[in-house]
This record gives C-alpha cells, structure tokens and sequence, in this order.
C-alpha cells in the first residue's frame, strides 16, 4: 500500500536518530546551540556555562523527573513524537506525515547549524555502571569528561576552535570505529 502506516516503532526509531545530548556544536556564522550555551557571549564556553547547559538539558530528557534518564523518559519522548507526527490525530502515522515530520526536523537541524548531527552513541558510554539509566552523577561525569577534552589548554573555556577539533576527532574516531567494524 503506497500510504503505508508507521508504527510506534517508525516513531522510535525517529527518535532514536533525533536524540542528542549536550554537544560542543561550533555552528558556522548563524549560531545555533553555541550562542545558547555561550551566556556572556564572549565566543568560548565556560565550565560555568556547560554546566548550565547541561543541567536543562537533563532536565529536559528525565521527562518523569526521577532523576536519571532510563527507559521510561524514553518511551515518553516516544510518544512525544509520535504525537507530534500524528497530525491528524488518528492514532496512527502515514507515510506523508512521517516524510513531513523528517523534512521538518532536517531543516529545524539545518536552520540551527549546517553541521549539526545527533551522538546517540554517547549515552550508552554515559551510562558507567551498565543499569540501562544515565544518573545525574553518569550525566555530569560524561559531560565534564568530554568537555575537559574539548579544553586543550586547559583554561576552562572551550573556543569555537576547541570545538571543532574535538568534533573533528570524534568524525575520525567513528569513521575508524565504522571501518574497524
């Protein structure tokens, strides 16, 4: 059938590739998350900063409030998103709808920086002691981790330079991880 249904599943697996945690996105000229995160707007990220950052981003995916992010806040945005598909309301997904929800989220993604891309691949590293749920501890330590490393010198700012090296690296590391697998 040409206007196939999606399941809940087609919904999941959306937000599987739309998840992102707090990143040191350098975007281009138009901004996007590093003016968000950059609050005095001198052009580096302070700890200070990423740390604020980092706690609205935890708040927004622990969607239960209970102090870790595990399945439970995952089904949740699941079924957030599925909703937010489903915009005629019928319980179920189309293939127009699902193909308008990609396209919106692409350009939403574009609009906020022409390079921007998820790092699901994070949360299960975040995840230290193997529970299936990232604690606000785990979520701290992986976000001081990967900011300490972004810091090459060390001053407790991060610079749009520091950034694009450090997501440089991770590009190399992943493409070297896909080839080695």
């Amino acid at each position: 059938m040409k206007n196939s249904l999606y399941s809940a599943g087609g919904a999941a697996a959306l937000m599987l590739i739309a998840a992102a945690s707090v990143a040191y996105a350098a975007p281009g000229e138009r901004g996007g998350r590093w003016q968000k995160i950059d609050a005095d707007g001198n052009g580096q990220i302070s700890q200070a900063e990423q740390n604020a950052a980092a706690q609205a981003r935890f708040a927004a995916l622990d969607v239960d409030g209970n102090g870790k992010i595990d399945a439970s806040d995952r089904e949740a945005r699941v079924a957030q998103a599925f909703a937010k598909m489903d915009t005629d309301n019928n319980g179920s997904v189309s293939e127009a709808e699902f193909k308008a929800a990609q396209k919106a989220r692409a350009e939403k993604r574009r609009a906020a920086s022409p390079r921007s891309g998820g790092d699901v691949g994070r949360w299960g590293r975040a995840d230290t002691n193997g529970d299936q749920a990232i604690s606000r501890a785990e979520f701290d330590a992986a976000t001081r981790a990967r900011f300490t490393t972004a810091d090459v010198n060390g001053d407790g700012n991060l610079t749009r330079e520091e950034a694009q090296a450090a997501r440089k690296a991770v590009r190399a590391q992943r493409k070297a991880a896909r080839r080695a697998g």
